[in-house]
């Protein structure tokens, strides 16, 4: 760390501080070079080590670990900022938006950029025909269960492109966008942005629709016509309305909550339903390996709270009925907890529900972590001998260590004999 130091007298310093142990790597280093960047830092991914030091930026090397650091911060604040500004420029010059500001924060504030946006308006969705949408189901399958190639992610990426649309050029002639750079050192836009200043150049392009009553959004808020009593009262009706409309319309129901359990739909729920994970896996994974998707992870969109939800459902829906119908078994599947032990044996007869299709015991995930009295039950019962039977007793004079160590993991049962543990696995609720 000392080499990367560009004063002698900081080093002197620094070797007081270590002697007498008030410094730590981190605070060494800090002290060291106080006001420089690792390499990894979004800006300097951004602009490159090469642009950064042609600027006359200088760059200190780690020389035991690898590492460099940016010294003058102030020169990559403004080289990052410049460069944004210029791809901001560029956009708008080449007619890609009507306005593009720029962020110098890594994460755009949405509370501060609504108090200036009338609204916000998002691509019109492309269509895809049926061979087409038979295709981007088939690949989505197989991306799901990452066996899909490069040829075949190239497709899919391309029929999510016509999925997911773009914005008209009406659009993009009244709205505006907002260019940031990522903690990947990656440009991040968000686009669709139309100012109060823009609203109604956007209601005469069609682009918005006008404000319901005439008034515009600036206008002063005249008092409310309705109680709050008769607005919640309204609200009900309203959502009653339209649960008795879904009623007739059980494949809508079964998307949607197909779209919330999956993840898709983000942090705002669709169905007053409360989940959380529920535990299925066991603290080690030796001999457990039970189908892949029931503990797949939910899907997130971007930005959980702000994504075009309508947007989202209907690119989910154009999946097809069997990816969505699969969506909807694989995350109700990781949500199913039945504490119920007579419906749960309803359940387990029906679905066939067998312990060693997913699980096999072994001395570290099993035998090692139960009694020795345990194991001589399992013994004597894998073998169908008596008590007395000089095998039986035998093997209950061993150290439990030897035990562990013969009892290999019990075949697997024939199908509906029972789950080859044993009584006592069964009277514990686990067989």
């Amino acid at each position: 760390i000392l080499t990367l130091a560009q004063d002698a007298s900081r080093i002197a310093e620094a070797l007081d501080g270590l002697r007498a142990g008030r410094l730590s790597e981190y605070s060494l280093r800090r002290f060291v070079v106080p006001e420089a960047v690792g390499e990894t830092d979004r800006r300097a991914r951004f602009v490159g080590l090469d642009a950064y030091a042609a600027a006359g930026g200088r760059i200190a090397h780690d020389l035991f670990e690898d590492r460099r650091h940016l010294t003058d911060p102030a020169l990559l604040d403004r080289l990052a900022a410049e460069k944004l500004d210029a791809a901001a420029a560029a956009m708008v010059a080449g007619g890609a938006w009507a306005w593009v500001e720029t962020c110098a924060e890594a994460h755009v504030s949405w509370a501060e950029i609504e108090k200036g946006l009338a609204a916000r308006v998002y691509p019109v969705e492309g269509d895809l025909t049926e061979a087409e949408a038979e295709r981007y189901a088939e690949l989505a399958e197989l991306a799901n269960a990452d066996v899909l190639d490069a040829e075949g992610q190239a497709d899919l990426n391309a029929l999510s492109r016509t999925l997911d649309g773009d914005y008209t050029a009406e659009q993009r002639a009244v709205a505006g966008a907002i260019l940031a750079i990522d903690y990947d050192g990656e440009m991040r836009l968000h686009g669709g942005l139309i100012r109060k200043a823009d609203r109604e150049a956007a209601i005469a392009a069609g682009v918005i629709a006008p404000a319901r009553g005439g008034a515009g959004e600036d206008a002063e808020p005249a008092s409310p016509a309705f109680s709050a009593r008769l607005t919640a009262d309204l609200e009900a009706v309203a959502r009653a309305a339209r649960q008795h409309a879904v009623l007739a319309k059980p494949d809508l129901l079964l998307d949607l909550l197909a779209f919330q359990l999956s993840g898709r739909a983000g942090h705002r729920a669709i169905f007053a339903l409360r989940h959380g994970d529920v535990a299925n896996a066991p603290g080690t994974a030796t001999g457990f390996a039970p189908d892949a998707r029931i503990a797949a992870a939910r899907h997130a969109p971007a930005d959980p709270w702000t994504a075009d939800r309508a947007r989202a459902f209907r690119a989910f829906r154009k999946t097809g009925k069997a990816r969505v119908r699969g969506d909807l078994a694989q995350y109700l599947a990781q949500l199913l907890d039945l504490p119920d032990s007579a419906l749960g044996q309803l359940i387990d007869k029906e679905a066939k529900t067998a312990i060693r299709a997913i699980w096999t015991p072994t001395a570290e995930n099993f035998f090692a972590r139960v009694k020795g009295a345990y194991l001589d039950t399992l013994w004597r019962e894998m073998l169908g001998l008596p008590d007395t039977h000089p095998t039986v007793t035998t093997f209950a004079r061993l150290k439990k260590r030897a035990k562990d160590d013969i009892n290999g993991p019990p075949p697997a049962p024939p199908s509906g004999s029972g789950d080859g543990f044993g009584q006592p696995l069964r009277d514990a609720g686990l067989g």
